[in-house]
């Protein structure tokens, strides 16, 4: 990891402490700040669940880009779970990204997945609908 991740706490004389998560650049450099000063445990953890949740969106994303570039294995790259994996093509802001995803997949990870979004998924709306609008069941593809 290129930071480090610890707690500063400030605390005025008389005054509850107050707990911000930062990062400090292993190379020098500002603090960044992760969260929001909190004053309670409670407060931080609320804050910490929102960051967690964000750094698995976004490695739910670089595994996409990685995905979308690599064509030879992407099933190392990608979730196996039909459930996980779609969580990932959902997560995608735009229909090619999706579409290359999925159809490099191969085919029977592709027929899973499919079968797992057309009988688990809402397919009359988001990306559930896009996905089911675009599913080609001969070829097994998003076309």
């Amino acid at each position: 990891m290129k930071a480090t991740v610890r707690i500063v706490v400030d605390q005025a004389p008389g005054q509850m402490p107050m707990v911000t998560v930062v990062a400090f650049p292993s190379q020098g450099g500002d603090l960044v700040p992760l969260t929001e000063p909190c004053a309670s445990s409670e407060l931080l953890e609320a804050q910490l669940e929102e960051l967690h949740e964000t750094l698995k969106e976004l490695l739910l994303e670089a595994r996409a880009k990685f995905a979308a570039q690599v064509h030879r294995e992407p099933a190392a790259l990608v979730p196996e779970r039909p459930e996980e994996l779609w969580e990932l093509l959902e997560s995608k802001p735009d229909l090619e990204e999706m579409m290359g995803i999925f159809n490099s997949l191969e085919e029977h990870r592709r027929r899973q997945l499919a079968d797992y979004i057309l009988a688990h998924v809402n397919v009359f709306k988001g990306a559930g609908a896009l996905f089911a609008q675009h599913y080609d069941e001969d070829r097994g593809l998003l076309a």
